[in-house]
């Protein structure tokens, strides 16, 4: 049976599959999943929380409300919410949150610094 498609087009979500490589800015609306390799520039443009799951691998910025980390990140995080780092997650640069939760078993080498909560996404 062939699914809907107008109810996929209806849904608000991203998710970036696993064994791509991609390079650029980019811009995302409503909950994101990323499994993939990607160097560059992340921006929410909502509210939405950002997954980066454990197969992904990013180097460069993400600016976000909520971030859950998985997988690897290298670079700077700008998150006017809360930035989860799993046990799984390996973390190397700079994050500037409302809050900041690391799991034990996590990697980080981060310089890290917490804002005020009612801060807006910039």
């Amino acid at each position: 049976m062939i699914p809907n498609t107008q109810d996929l087009t209806q849904q608000n979500f991203s998710i970036v599959g696993g064994n791509s490589q991609l390079e650029g800015t980019f811009h995302f609306k409503g909950e994101t999943r990323i499994f993939s390799q990607i160097k560059g520039e992340i921006i929410m443009t909502d509210y939405a929380l950002l997954s980066l799951e454990r197969t992904a691998v990013m180097e460069g910025e993400i600016k976000c409300q909520d971030l859950n980390i998985a997988g690897c990140f290298k670079g700077k995080i700008e998150a006017s919410g809360n930035v989860t780092v799993h046990p799984s997650a390996s973390v190397e640069g700079t994050i500037a949150s409302a809050n900041l939760m690391i799991a034990p078993g996590a990697v980080v080498n981060i310089d890290a610094q917490t804002l005020e909560e009612d801060q807006d996404q910039k």
